[in-house]
């Protein structure tokens, strides 16, 4: 931290609240994501189609309604919008709980994200710091999101097995109280900010210009894959591998545990292999001619060795690479889960492929002009 700057009480205090209100609503969300899949496929109505929906319809809401909810808050004010969106999370998290079939979570999942107030928060972040401090807002607001992933995964499939899936929608919907709770108490009010862009404009350029569509399709497709492996791995977990859904919690325990602690194995591995030429150079310099000054032995060299482009090198760069694929595997809890997640999608992706190829041979077929239809079957 900037001594010479630092954050105020206040702005303290704002992130303080900020960080806390990020946490347990994406606590709250996060914790459905690995148990929704396995205890919502015995209600009435539930498919593979309409559980992916149910995962999924949170994320589709939440990217249809960010941008116009954020744009509404610079015309009513921050406050309004984040108390509205948290009120439309706890009626989801309620509406889910309280379902009876499959197409009840769906509605309360949509209306989970129609809460869609991350932009709002964003920018009242931006609103309740000086723009010297803004860094230090946004990475406390992202290591809450970080933490609050890694909690939910652990804390979801424990809450799942002592309370069922209803149990995870109350909880739920009791951390958007507190939420609600921290906006009305400790966030400070922050007034309208008025027009920045033109309503002719907004629509146009500052939504779809540039680059953008690129970056709303990646993150569709991130989103997309993260779902599909939180509904089909979980489900591989219990009838594959005979893994009891109870169970699940120590699975993704292990899992975030592997990913803090093998970097920190590798960088000491690392740090020894750098520290093995001095320790070889002292004794044989210092250690070796000190006993034989102290017992009066003949003096016994050891070889020479040239650390520095022989071994030291060798091992080095050996542990530079290991060091590199594993900081690429491990780099968060996240990216191990999506690592091992996505490897295990690979038979599963082949299964559906081959069992429905002649299906889909014979839909795209159905596209073919009748005139192509002989050659392209040949």
């Amino acid at each position: 931290m900037n001594n010479k700057n630092p954050l105020t009480s206040g702005e303290q205090r704002a992130i303080v609240a900020l960080g806390s209100l990020y946490s347990f609503r994406m606590l709250g969300l996060f914790m459905v994501l690995p148990v929704l899949g396995i205890y919502a496929a015995d209600l009435p109505g539930a498919s593979p189609e309409k559980l992916g929906i149910a995962l999924g319809a949170y994320g589709l809401t939440q990217a249809c309604l960010q941008l116009p909810l954020g744009w509404l808050s610079d015309r009513i004010g921050r406050r309004p919008v984040v108390i509205g969106g948290l009120m439309l999370f706890i009626a989801g998290s309620l509406v889910a709980a309280a379902a009876e079939s499959i197409n009840g979570i769906i509605i309360g999942r949509f209306l989970q994200g129609a809460g869609a107030i991350a932009a709002a928060l964003t920018a009242m972040a931006a609103d309740v710091t000086r723009e010297s401090q803004r860094t230090k807002a946004m990475a406390v607001i992202g290591a809450s999101v970080g933490l609050s992933f890694v909690l939910a995964i652990v804390l979801g499939p424990v809450i799942a097995s002592a309370m069922g899936l209803q149990g995870v929608f109350l909880v739920t919907a009791c951390l958007g109280t507190l939420g609600l709770v921290i906006v009305l108490t400790l966030l400070p009010r922050t007034a309208a900010s008025g027009a920045v862009v033109a309503d002719g404009d907004w629509a146009v350029d500052h939504v779809f210009g540039g680059r953008l569509p690129v970056l709303y399709g990646s993150i569709f497709l991130l989103h997309g894959l993260m779902m599909a492996t939180f509904l089909i791995v979980p489900a591989a977990l219990v009838d594959q591998w005979q893994l009891p859904a109870d169970d699940h919690w120590a699975i993704y325990l292990l899992t975030v545990v592997l990913s803090v602690v093998l970097p920190l194995l590798v960088k000491q591995l690392a740090e020894l292999v750098q520290s093995v030429p001095d320790a070889y150079r002292w004794v044989s310099e210092t250690a070796i001619p000190w006993v034989h000054a102290r017992l009066s032995l003949s003096p016994v060299a050891l070889p020479s060795i040239d650390w520095e482009s022989g071994m030291a090198n060798h091992w080095q760069s050996l542990g530079v690479a290991t060091g590199n694929i594993l900081k690429q595997l491990t780099t968060s809890g996240l990216s191990l889960v999506g690592t091992v997640l996505n490897l295990a999608l690979i038979p599963v992706v082949a299964f559906y492929l081959m069992r429905d190829w002649d299906i889909m041979k014979a839909a795209l077929l159905r596209l073919v002009p009748r005139s192509w239809e002989t050659t392209v079957s040949e």
